[in-house]
């Protein structure tokens, strides 16, 4: 037998009486009779069998046992009870957070939830909640147009947006010839491109005021806006502005995922530095297993702030409209990004310093950037981009230039200083990470420390370290150094590594070191003199001349050579943290 509601159609309530129905229990009728259709007439008290867990279906049941009926019709009436919008404390917004979750949770359609949101407005009294799809999605992507663009799946080349019209699924590739079918998504063959001039815009009205100020004075270094290149970037100016700095950098969904994204990210440089990093613009992603076809990618970008630059963005505050133009100024990457968008050999080719001509050297089948005294000549602009054209001409590498960027055409953008040294991924995970390992893992050599006692040694004076709060994180002990983030290493190698290692590293060595941390400790100050700038950089030249004495040619990494670097790009564009890889690789995170 197929049990059922109690208050089953099949019921009437005039066939209920208080002494044979039980409040919450269920009866039974035939699964034969399922399709057969009763009045109400037709059902008695007999026809209905009530079953519980502790009896055999149709045997009686004591009837004291089951509250009267009209507890139910009691519950009922309780619930009759008008509720007012003034009943609830949570705004919509909360309210339409709370059936998203839900939603997720559940697996709605988009239906379902607009059919929920209706319910909403029918509680409330109101007409707040979305009641149509459209407007739902409208809710959740207003201003910012997302497009798609399609790349052929045969050579490679750039296809278009991908139609509107699903009708039109095959799009011909001019350059193969071949028809590509872009129905669905493709990851490693399209990548979309997000309005950058609805999120400015946005962001310009929450923070009026970076339209209004006056250029830096005097000689100091507080902020980007203080270096020369900024300065140059935007003098030909004379209405309102704000300049950008950009990062496009890979970063895996999950670790242990082969498929990553590529964000476009530029970040505005007038904003207050507690709000900076918090409020990136994302104009444009890449998703796949294979890395995005920069020249491609990069292209849709560069149109994007040409207008912007070019045409300015009208935004209105308050009473009056302002034309404000966007200058991108510079880009911050790390050493494996940064080749391919600058169109140079990676680190592994020579010639492949983004801002000298080093060319490097082989040792042990591996190139090598010895300390040079006088050191390489500079890259220029104007040879720059006469390398590229011979390199496009030619087809072959012409001084560590390997392909014309599609930044060449960013109007404003320096091919050269635009491009900045990363110190989140040059010097703390690079250097203060490779020395740390040296020291405690290369046995047999001068500056070995590495044995158990001394890493013992080490993690007790470490973690009785109590550090002040402005630190932000406790110290990580020796033992789980493969754990440490940037932020972790750069503690150690600022506050702690020197006393720390005070009478466990040899002299000469810890010497050595001290250079470094002293010299880097001035670059990232709130602010930083010329004079201290070329105190910075002669430290910084003794420090990479010792490295290649102390420890070899074999560690004359790029990593070491880009420091040589580090004072200019202070010079250029302010103090290391108003341009470094730490809030971009937050932004990745998050997304």
């Amino acid at each position: 037998m197929k049990p059922v509601d109690i208050l089953h159609p099949l019921a009437s309530e005039s066939d209920l009486d208080d002494e044979s129905i039980r409040s919450g229990e269920r009866h039974a009728y035939s699964e034969a009779d399922s399709d057969v259709s009763f009045s109400d007439s037709e059902v008695s008290d007999a026809d209905i069998i009530f079953e519980d867990d502790d009896s055999t279906s149709g045997e009686s049941v004591s009837s004291s046992s089951f509250p009267p009926f009209e507890n139910l019709r009691s519950y009922q009436s309780e619930y009759n009870s008008m509720l007012t919008p003034s009943d609830t404390k949570l705004s919509v917004g909360e309210i339409l957070l709370m059936v998203l979750s839900m939603a997720s949770m559940h697996n709605f359609s988009l239906s379902a939830i607009v059919d929920i949101t209706k319910m909403l407005n029918v509680i409330f009294n109101t007409t707040s909640f979305p009641e149509t799809r459209y407007l739902f999605k409208k809710i959740f992507n207003p201003k910012h147009k997302m497009d798609v663009h399609i790349l052929c799946n045969f050579c490679e080349a750039y296809l278009g947006q991908k139609p509107t019209d699903k009708a039109n699924s095959f799009l011909v590739c001019s350059h193969c010839g071949q028809k590509n079918n872009v129905n669905g998504y493709s990851y490693d063959y399209s990548f979309v491109t997000i309005g950058a001039d609805n999120q400015i815009r946005e962001i310009i009205k929450e923070f009026p005021q970076i339209l209004d100020r006056e250029l830096p004075a005097g000689d100091a270094f507080s902020d980007f806006c203080d270096g020369s290149n900024y300065q140059q970037g935007i003098q030909e100016s004379s209405q309102s502005f704000i300049s950008c700095t950009f990062n496009c950098d890979g970063t895996p969904i999950s670790n242990c995922s082969s498929t990553s994204i590529w964000p476009i990210y530029p970040m505005i440089n007038e904003l207050p530095i507690e709000v900076r990093c918090g409020k990136m613009v994302l104009a444009g992603l890449w998703y796949g297993k294979m890395k995005p076809k920069m020249r491609v990618f990069l292209k849709q970008f560069v149109e994007s702030m040409n207008t912007l630059r070019e045409k300015g963005l009208k935004v209105k505050l308050g009473n009056v409209t302002k034309n404000v133009k966007v200058f991108t100024l510079c880009c911050c990457v790390d050493s494996v990004a940064r080749p391919p968008m600058q169109g140079i050999s990676d680190v592994r080719g020579f010639g492949s310093c983004s801002w000298c001509l080093h060319p490097g050297e082989c040792v042990e089948h591996s190139l090598k950037f010895p300390y040079k005294n006088p050191g390489p000549p500079a890259r220029t602009e104007s040879n720059f981009r006469s390398n590229y054209m011979a390199s496009f001409a030619d087809k072959k590498k012409v001084m560590g230039v390997t392909a014309v960027s599609a930044l060449i055409n960013l109007e404003g953008f320096s091919m050269i200083w635009g491009f900045v040294p990363d110190y989140m991924h040059c010097c703390l995970l690079g250097i203060v990470k490779r020395f740390l390992n040296s020291w405690l893992s290369h046995t047999g050599k001068q500056y070995y420390i590495g044995s158990q006692a001394n890493v013992s040694y080490l993690d007790s004076l470490e973690a009785n370290i109590s550090p002040p709060q402005m630190l932000k994180r406790l110290p990580v002990i020796l033992t789980n150094r493969n754990f440490m983030k940037a932020r972790e290493y750069e503690n150690w190698f600022l506050f702690y590594s020197v006393p720390l290692l005070q009478g466990t590293l040899p002299t000469k060595f810890l010497n050595h070191w001290k250079l470094l941390v002293k010299s880097i400790r001035i670059l990232p100050q709130n602010r930083i003199t010329s004079d201290e700038v070329d105190e910075s950089q002669l430290m910084l030249e003794e420090f990479v001349n010792k490295t290649e004495v102390l420890y070899g040619k074999n560690e004359m990494t790029y990593n070491i050579h880009q420091l040589l670097h580090l004072p200019e790009s202070v010079r250029r564009w302010g103090p290391l943290w108003a341009h470094n890889g730490y809030p971009f690789e937050c932004e990745n995170g998050c997304l």
